[in-house]
């Protein structure tokens, strides 16, 4: 058994008897009334058994009596794939690492969901005969008979007891923030980073920001602004494109590793964390503060009411879909669409239903079960790689608080916003940035969806991300190339005449081509890389 990767982020008991031992990879996370710390060898092992209740981003690996465990943290923000055949049982956090053992072939029926939904939504292994072990999930194996036994977990929220206060979800909130001695926190425009930062100016503690990205975006401006008029400590990122060839293969990890979470042109950001490699603070940042803000599924609450109530899947697709590309044949999207009526009809069987505790909390509660394990969880695992990274708004401890914060307070950033004025109210005179605009901070969320919208419109006042061109045109030979070939032409599942008719269209000049064939790209070097 091999384990590398970050050192900081690595843990291990190795066997003193020759017999019993343990590794985990990931961060388990120890707080108490005002801060937290990362776990060390010692508390991970005072924690073995009680994982389902500690707050991190982990997999652990235990073996003890012929026997060999793993086991994820319950929320889904790493996983461990399971590979079975006659001979040997295989195990890799790195989807990469395991297609170089064995070749790999796409499920498409549960490819589905991540190709035309906003992502993934279950929580299934998206390759034939590799098993998922995610949220909470867990897997023994014994040693002698190589046989394998799965145990399925599903988290739940505690029934709504009371109502939390803002000062006691505060408590919780602030050890989760103050994380070790060296903080380090990516500072956007937006109200998540900016309650964080609320928090570590309050404090007056030592502490540095970071951004990435083009020094023109709003969210690097409104930065640049709060560092300059707060005196912060502050760095940002912008990673050049390498060579051809190194830029081929980086594209080849990131879409491997992340199971094709993103277009190619997303390696911009994995780039951008490859930069800090090996800085000793931890990271934080705002990542999920939305689900405290009744952000995720917009569309389908105010579109999709009552086919949530009746239970009508079928009904609710059209309201979260998100296709990437129309790039198969007829056979393999047919399987894809057929599949995702039955995963939607699973999370009704295992969530409580949206009579019993409400549409905007079951919404809530679908968007952790299938947000966290499905996209977040792929960018963390790339994080770790490089750097110590916590989400403070991800941990158990505190969404365990969600679902007793009434809705009408979660609406339009309410509890966030009560929060900033409680902790650091001159924050307020500053605007917030939405995507690549920026807008009024008293403006609700309603509002400045509007007003972005009339911007995209209008193209005023809004910021023009021109990195994906960047990219289809650098790797112009490449795309031109690899698409002449017969493993692209005889291949199986594409639809070659559409992709063709994308690379085509987007080289002679037509722009609205760039997104289907960032993604075309995205999913043929991942293609590549796992056959």
């Amino acid at each position: 058994m091999l384990a590398g990767g970050n050192k900081n982020n690595l843990f291990l008991n190795p066997p003193q008897n020759g017999e019993d031992g343990w590794i985990a990879s990931g961060i388990g996370i120890k707080s108490n009334k005002h801060t937290s710390s990362i776990f060390t060898e010692k508390d991970w092992s005072n924690n073995l058994d009680t994982l389902n209740n500690i707050d991190g981003h982990f997999v652990l690996v235990k073996w003890s009596n012929k026997k060999l465990f793993i086991e994820t943290d319950p929320i889904g923000l790493r996983d461990i794939y399971i590979s079975e055949n006659e001979n040997e049982i295989l195990f890799s956090t790195r989807v990469d690492w395991l297609a170089k053992a064995h070749k790999l072939k796409i499920n498409f029926n549960e490819f589905g969901s991540r190709w035309l939904l906003f992502n993934q939504i279950s929580n299934d292994s998206v390759f034939f005969d590799v098993e998922r072990i995610v949220a909470g999930k867990k897997a023994s194996i014994s040693l002698n008979g190589h046989d394998v036994k799965y145990y399925n977990y599903n988290w739940l929220p505690d029934e709504q007891t009371k109502e939390i206060e803002i000062d006691e979800f505060s408590e919780i909130l602030k050890p989760l923030i103050f994380i070790g001695d060296k903080l380090s926190l990516g500072l956007s425009g937006g109200m998540d980073s900016r309650i964080l930062l609320s928090f570590l100016l309050g404090e007056k503690i030592n502490f540095g920001t970071f951004t990435f990205g083009s020094p023109d975006h709003p969210d690097s401006l409104m930065a640049e602004t709060l560092v300059k008029d707060f005196n912060l400590q502050h760095k940002r990122y912008n990673a050049e494109l390498p060579s051809i060839e190194d830029l081929i293969t980086k594209i080849k990890e990131y879409s491997t590793q992340t199971v094709v979470n993103n277009g190619a042109s997303a390696i911009f950001q994995s780039l951008n964390y490859s930069l800090m490699h090996n800085k000793h603070s931890v990271l934080i940042d705002g990542c999920f503060g939305e689900i405290y803000r009744r952000e995720f599924f917009y569309r389908l609450y105010f579109k999709g009411k009552k086919h949530i109530l009746n239970k009508n899947a079928k009904e609710i697709i059209p309201h979260i879909a998100l296709p990437h590309a129309d790039i198969f044949n007829n056979d393999i999207n047919k399987l894809m669409s057929e599949s995702i009526e039955a995963k939607l009809d699973f999370w009704f069987a295992s969530l409580p239903s949206a009579e019993k505790i409400g549409i905007e909390n079951w919404l809530d509660l679908f968007a952790i079960k299938t947000r966290m394990p499905n996209y977040f969880l792929h960018e963390q695992n790339i994080i770790d790689n490089a750097v110590t990274s916590v989400m403070p708004f991800a941990q158990l401890s505190l969404l365990k608080t969600l679902f007793n914060i009434p809705v009408s307070y979660r609406k339009n950033g309410k509890l966030l916003r009560k929060l900033l004025k409680k902790n650091y109210p001159i924050l307020e005179k500053y605007p917030l940035v939405k995507g690549n605009s920026t807008h009024p901070y008293y403006f609700n969320s309603f509002q400045s969806r509007i007003l972005s919208q009339l911007r995209k419109k209008t193209n005023k006042n809004i910021y023009q991300d021109n990195s994906r061109d960047i990219l289809l045109n650098k790797l112009k030979p490449y795309i031109l190339d690899i698409s002449s070939l017969l493993d692209f032409k005889n291949s199986e599942i594409y639809d070659t005449q559409k992709v063709k008719k994308i690379i085509d269209g987007y080289y002679k000049g037509n722009s609205n081509y760039g997104y289907a064939l960032d993604w075309w790209l995205s999913f043929e070097l991942f293609r590549q890389n796992i056959g």
